[in-house]
């Protein structure tokens, strides 16, 4: 018959659509408030390269200077998420897709009260979690609140603007670790050892 494609009627492979382990992109979003101790960083530091090691790209927004400035300090594997395309001189990867303020909007009840001048911040935090086009979601999220939250139920004055990302993580099952807790990098290593 003409104008059928050649592969029709024959069956694919069972494993001919699975990705191989090690090409499924392993990404974790990270977020600090600006109050952030030295001796955090520190910590911080050591996570970062020991995700690394394992393969880990961290996904960051261009708003956070401190944050990109240790990221590229170090060298480790990269997303810089910008809010809108020309912020910071483009100087990043992307900006959050066309679906990013449907899917935002239905995690965030909040949404239509935002400013629109707040909107792509707030966009870049969904990102961060669920990635260019909100396909490849990152495996956690690492944050620093000066109240030490990881569940918005917790959430106090000190919580400031990471409040948000934790929120849309609490709502899409990420988990959270904030760094102002001693044990979290165990936290980490527990959780990356059970992928």
């Amino acid at each position: 018959m003409a104008g059928r494609p050649k592969s029709y009627g024959k069956k694919p492979a069972d494993d001919a659509w699975r990705i191989p382990p090690t090409q499924i992109p392993l990404f974790y979003a990270l977020t600090l408030d600006p109050s952030i101790t030295d001796d955090v960083v520190e910590r911080l530091k050591g996570v970062m390269r020991g995700l690394d090691a394992k393969g880990f790209t961290v996904r960051i927004c261009a708003k956070n200077q401190q944050l990109l400035d240790i990221t590229r300090g170090l060298g480790v594997k990269c997303e810089v998420i910008l809010p809108f395309p020309d912020f910071n001189k483009g100087d990043g990867d992307y900006s959050p897709g066309f679906h990013t303020a449907s899917m935002t909007a239905l995690i965030n009840p909040y949404f239509d009260n935002i400013p629109k001048g707040v909107r792509p911040f707030v966009l870049t935090d969904t990102t961060l979690l669920m990635g260019k086009n909100l396909k490849e979601h990152s495996k956690f999220l690492i944050t620093y609140t000066p109240d030490g939250i990881t569940h918005t139920k917790d959430k106090t004055k000190e919580t400031g603007y990471e409040a948000n990302v934790i929120m849309i993580a609490n709502r899409i099952l990420l988990d959270v670790f904030n760094m102002f807790r001693s044990n979290t990098p165990d936290l980490i290593n527990q959780k990356i050892s059970t992928m």
